[in-house]
């Protein structure tokens, strides 16, 4: 696998047609990324596989690396062991966690690397890729893309919604020693992050959300809940031109 300094992994369900068919939508936003040879991509993938063939098309990539795991982790299991397998067997010092069910914008790469190499780092934020504000209020051009907001976790009119978002953030290895790594495994893995940080630290969201939730049908999820959000269908735009990237803050 190459030594790139940029890796998005994801636990993988393959099982059913439908979730076969989300992963089909989000190998195309990995495989369309605009630094894509600049990345790596590992996916931890339960033995339930209804379609080999496109694994083993993905496994002709040199920064893609599959792991089918030796039995069924589940779901919160195969959450904790794909950062597991991160940190404590690649020791990498930070990874893009996203879930397989996501579409992502083309400058994954730029706007990861632009956070950083800056100065809140580490440094009591933590990115999110998905910007809930375009879920509530969606964009109507894509004024605001080389912007990121550092603001307060809680939504300041929706009761009880958090800006931190599981579906796609940037882990390091500092939260997974600190916090990951002594999952009670009680809950939702990537849940415990939230009692863990949000009174201590900020969160980044690109001001247009480079990473949005597809998949209507999962292991919390149905049609019924899904709609009880309320969302509307906005999704991560794509861009022709490089940016060049700045913080705002809220």
């Amino acid at each position: 696998m190459s030594m790139n300094d940029v890796t998005i992994v994801a636990p993988v369900y393959l099982g059913t047609p439908h979730r076969l068919q989300y992963f089909e939508t989000y190998i195309k936003s990995c495989l369309s990324q605009c630094n894509f040879e600049k990345m790596n991509f590992v996916f931890m993938v339960e033995p339930d596989v209804m379609n080999f063939d496109l694994l083993t098309k993905l496994r002709l990539y040199p920064n893609i690396r599959i792991m089918v795991n030796p039995y069924r982790y589940k779901l919160l299991l195969n959450q904790y062991m794909t950062l597991y397998y991160s940190f404590e067997i690649l020791g990498l010092e930070h990874v893009i966690y996203t879930e397989d069910d996501c579409v992502m914008s083309n400058d994954m790469y730029d706007i990861t690397k632009f956070y950083v190499n800056s100065q809140y780092y580490d440094n009591n934020t933590i990115l999110t890729y998905l910007n809930k504000d375009n879920l509530i209020d969606p964009p109507q051009n894509d004024d605001g893309k080389d912007i990121l907001e550092i603001k307060q976790n809680f939504h300041p009119v929706k009761t009880g919604m958090v800006y931190f978002a599981t579906w796609g953030y940037l882990c390091t290895r500092r939260m997974w020693f600190d916090c990951l790594q002594k999952w009670p495994h009680q809950w939702c893995f990537s849940e415990h992050l939230l009692p863990h940080y949000l009174d201590k630290i900020k969160t980044v969201t690109p001001r247009l959300s480079r990473l949005n939730h597809i998949g209507v049908l999962g292991a919390s999820y149905n049609e019924e809940i899904y709609n009880s959000h309320e969302f509307t269908k906005y999704m991560p735009p794509t861009f022709s031109d490089r940016i060049d990237y700045k913080f705002y803050e809220i």
